[in-house]
């Protein structure tokens, strides 16, 4: 067995042992993989015993609760249709029947999904995350070895991307995991397509993955995937055939000066964006036929953007039907550039980089109380209505671990040429991720853009994080960088000491008060008393208590591991330490967003549909939910990537609307009537 060979089954077993690690307390037969148990919603919430409930409430995860409330119930048509021997075209449970491809949210295509055949969803969730996982982690292993990173360099940087908090935050939202895991696959075809090798093959093989990518839905973030492998075409090709011709000066006098009036033009409506949008690539066409090398340069990309191309017309097979659904979404038109920017990734949560948790709890809930101390924090006063919108986990997560971190600071400082294209994919998706329009936008055409949320982007920043930390870390086995790395280490390990004295010096009044401070200035920018009730700000001061002993403890190992690594001994001794402590430090930051539900009393695919047949005379999908018991339910609230269907599509797209609660109320909060709006 030849050395790479070894190291390859290295790498696979123990990245199958840090999944186990992760996903195995959802393997026995009375666990689900679920982010939460279907008597925590109404009706049923109500007839919950305190010890019941407070079991329930245990490790859920309400942030991700559309898996269980939305996409269960397209997985229980996608079941429906595999078991009777039948493609899920139809979705016959939706205002007398909808085409169950004419949403782009959902993979019915998808291949893992097939699982449904044979088991339960419910069950099937863990394989398909273990799996993906596993995957993200092996594909990223091996495009770092492809690129020529030592070993040890390769396995930290696909422990560090395949186990990330940022993946397994989203692991209850399988279409991010089933897109981005693919991410570092499609890298390595493209290098291989680029570099000529079986080009035939390579190309078939990256446009199946770039089929599969789209057909797994959430069609943001499948494009993402699909701009790195792009961008990395493009740029091998032109290290390939372009390396002097970007130095001549009528293609560089045209790049600066298109790409100047890019930045510099106002970004104030629809044809500003197209003039910025097109001036970078009317230049870059400009220069390019001033470039030497042309037909080489052409021939080579001809090769993965056919491949790409042929995974896109692959894709049609869903996309064509959702297209047709889309003219009627009722989430059409919030892609307008001002709001994109505007709902980027505020820069004070790039602290999750390093203190995971600090800005919210997996279990806070949806429509919770406003001043809900860790969402606010990163709240100026005109914002209140983006409180759960900057609050989502889902959205906001970054970490990928702090050894993973200061080994991307060493990378990126002593990295070599492996670095570039990674620092170059972390600048563009960070910018995109923090709404920074003026800078990303001249970089593609804007109709690419809009729609997008921005901090979608993230995925691509913590992918490029990783791959400098792999390249840090074989830029240590090199033995460059170790002077940097001992500096980190000194400076990590102040601040750990630092957090350490904070979480057990201060109370929670002195641990809270620049969060009070802000919750006041929000009240009073809208004439309200602030009134924090007692409990929240207890669960915000434990919040913020327990995420400072956590950086304090991981910190000082991170500080020893990065000591280590700078130090001259074996790399084996070196890096086996650091990453048992990577892997530890990424695996007590998921473990919260991947806890398990109890199996016994979990009731099903779609708990609402009988009830909704019998109360409202037809059956829909549960939307939306809130602690107080509402219930929002509208006819095929995914069609098309939309959560309700708006009134040009006439009487049959009418939301229908139930709330219900008991006589006896939810919480102390009144009850309400059980009604129906039509």
């Amino acid at each position: 067995m030849s050395t790479a060979t070894k190291g390859l089954l290295l790498a696979l077993l123990g990245y199958v042992v840090v999944g186990v690690a992760v996903f195995g307390r959802a393997f026995p037969a009375d666990r689900l993989f679920v982010p939460m148990h279907t008597e925590r919603l109404e009706p049923w919430r109500s007839d919950l015993s305190p010890e019941r409930a407070a079991e329930l409430a245990d490790g859920e995860f309400t942030a991700a609760s559309d898996k269980l409330i939305s996409f269960r119930a397209d997985d229980a048509i996608t079941v429906a249709a595999l078991r009777d021997g039948r493609v899920p075209l139809w979705n016959p449970t939706n205002a007398g029947g909808v085409p169950h491809l004419g949403q782009a949210l959902y993979g019915v295509f998808y291949p893992f999904h097939v699982l449904y055949r044979w088991m339960a969803p419910e069950r099937a969730y863990v394989w398909i995350a273990l799996v993906h996982h596993v995957l993200a982690a092996l594909f990223t292993f091996l495009w770092l070895r492809r690129i020529g990173v030592h070993g040890v360099g390769a396995f930290v940087g696909g422990l560090a991307f395949g186990f990330s908090t940022y993946l397994l935050a989203r692991a209850h939202y399988y279409q991010y995991v089933e897109c981005f895991g693919w991410l570092p696959c499609g890298l390595l075809l493209v290098e291989s397509v680029v570099a000529g090798r079986r080009p035939i093959a390579t190309s078939a093989l990256l446009a199946l993955v770039t089929g599969t990518v789209l057909l797994a839905g959430w069609p943001q973030t499948a494009v993402y995937t699909i701009w790195a492998w792009a961008l990395l075409a493009v740029w091998r090709c032109a290290a390939l055939e372009l390396r002097t011709s970007w130095t001549k000066p009528a293609g560089a006098a045209l790049l600066v000066l298109a790409g100047g009036t890019a930045l510099c033009l106002p970004l104030e409506d629809s044809g500003d964006l197209l003039v910025r949008a097109f001036a970078p690539w009317v230049a870059v066409g400009l220069a390019f036929a001033l470039c030497d090398g042309k037909a080489a340069f052409a021939r080579r990309l001809a090769w993965p953007a056919g491949a790409i191309a042929g995974g896109g017309l692959l894709a049609m097979v869903q996309y064509l039907p959702a297209a047709e659904w889309a003219a009627w979404a009722g989430r059409q038109g919030m892609g307008a550039p001002e709001m994109l920017a505007a709902h980027g990734l505020r820069p004070t949560f790039l602290l999750d980089l390093v203190l995971p948790g600090l800005f919210g709890s997996p279990s806070f809930s949806h429509q919770g109380d406003l001043y809900h101390l860790p969402r606010l924090f990163a709240l100026a006063p005109d914002d209140l209505g983006l409180a759960e919108h900057l609050g989502n986990l889902i959205e906001n997560t970054l970490h990928v671990g702090l050894i993973a971190a200061a080994l991307a600071v060493v990378g990126l400082v002593a990295g070599g040429a492996r670095r570039t294209f990674a620092a170059a994919l972390g600048f563009v998706a960070g910018a995109f991720a923090l709404g920074w329009s003026f800078v990303v936008y001249p970089l593609f055409f804007g109709g690419w853009i809009v729609g997008l949320d921005p901090r979608r982007a993230l995925g691509l920043l913590a992918f490029a994080l990783c791959v400098l930390a792999g390249v840090g870390a074989g830029a240590l086995v090199a033995g460059r960088g170790r002077g940097l790395a001992r500096a980190l280490a000194v400076g990590l390990g102040l601040l750990a000491a630092a957090a350490l004295v904070a979480a057990g010096a201060l109370d929670d009044r002195t641990l809270l008060a620049p969060l009070l401070a802000h919750a006041a200035d929000l009240a009073r920018a809208y004439g309200e008393a602030l009134a924090v009730p007692a409990d929240a700000e207890a669960a915000a001061a434990a919040l913020v208590r327990s995420t400072l002993l956590r950086f304090g403890g991981c910190g000082l190992l991170t500080a020893g591991a990065l000591l280590l690594l700078a130090s001259r001994a074996r790399p084996l001794v070196r890096f086996g330490p650091s990453s048992l402590v990577l892997a530890a430090d990424l695996v007590l930051a998921g473990l919260p967003t991947t806890a398990p539900q109890p199996a016994d009393g979990f009731l099903g695919p779609h708990p609402m549909i009988d009830h909704l047949r019998e109360t409202v005379g037809t059956s829909g999908r549960l939307a939306r939910y809130g602690a107080n018991g509402l219930l929002g339910v509208s006819l095929s609230p995914n069609l098309a990537g939309a959560y309700g269907l708006d009134h040009r599509f006439g009487l049959l797209g009418a939301a229908v609307h139930l709330q219900v609660e008991d006589e006896r109320g939810v919480d102390g909060r009144p009850g309400l009537r059980e009604r129906q709006d039509s």
